[in-house]
């Protein structure tokens, strides 16, 4: 669902005001400013108008906000659970029950002037996929695109994120310093990639984000390795899929046993919410 003018639903809380428009102003009466009743593009209230709006009108349907994210709203009834995603004027509705998301798009319409998107299937960035049990997330064009503009496209591919042989070392006179700048933008880069659809590079990931302040030609040659994984296996099958009948949602990750022996166990803690399974 996508509201339209959301900025312009929000109440304000002060007074403001601002000068006549050009075509508004009549002769005997230019010295009069105009106060402003809601909301306006333009104001740094507006955003936080409209989220103080929605947020009220979705607690008045019985939705209760997500004490670890915001963004996030649910209800429970005798239809089942219902759940919100909120990005500024987009909104995703969630349910196992088709009458409830019917439901819900109908309060909201009456309230605000909306636009009904239809089946969810790309959102920030994530490609979605849906079948009958399961949603696949996927951001093949993201890796496609953070390939080419860091000029990984042409490299050659390998088939783990991690090389073994190869340690990041903290400090050295002898080893050169790469630009600090790329370094930075390229491990942010890959951080949202891990933390959405990749978990299988996560710990890849992590491991380069450490040296983000000082970093140096070995710790560039790490982040090469994990753009040359996602050369390899970065294509719409590296999906994340989510089961409709789980309570919590994994990703089954897996990791050669050659790199799994390697690391010491104290730094293969997992660093997200999914499960890393050793294969023989």
């Amino acid at each position: 669902m996508d509201v339209a003018t959301a900025f312009l639903n929000g109440e304000l809380s002060e007074e403001i005001y601002l000068t006549q428009p050009e075509s508004f102003v009549s002769e005997g009466n230019e010295n009069l400013v105009c106060r402003l009743n809601k909301s306006l593009y333009g104001l740094k209230q507006s955003p936080k108008c409209w989220n103080t709006a929605l947020d009220g009108h979705l607690k008045q349907l019985g939705f209760k906000q997500s004490k670890n994210d915001a963004c996030i709203y649910t209800r429970v009834s005798n239809k089942g659970l219902c759940i919100i995603a909120v990005y500024v004027d987009d909104i995703i509705i969630a349910s196992d029950c088709l009458d409830e998301i019917n439901e819900v798009k109908s309060c909201l319409s009456a309230k605000y002037k909306m636009k009904d998107l239809g089946k969810l299937s790309y959102f920030l960035g994530v490609s979605v996929m849906q079948t009958k049990n399961r949603v696949f997330l996927e951001q093949s064009a993201y890796t496609k695109a953070l390939l080419s503009r860091f000029g990984m496209d042409n490299a050659n591919s390998v088939a783990t994120p991690v090389d073994i042989n190869a340690e990041l070392v903290t400090t050295s006179d002898e080893v050169e310093e790469c630009e600090k700048d790329l370094y930075q933008s390229a491990v942010g880069s890959l951080l949202n990639l891990s933390t959405r659809t990749r978990p299988d590079i996560t710990f890849a990931v992590n491991n380069v984000a450490k040296y983000c302040s000082k970093p140096l030609k070995n710790h560039w040659t790490g982040v090469k390795r994990i753009f040359r994984y996602l050369k390899e296996f970065g294509g719409p099958s590296a999906t994340h899929s989510l089961c409709t009948d789980c309570a919590l949602a994994v990703k089954p990750t897996y990791l050669p046993t050659v790199l799994v022996q390697h690391f010491k166990p104290q730094s293969l803690q997992l660093r997200t919410g999914y499960f890393y399974l050793k294969l023989d």
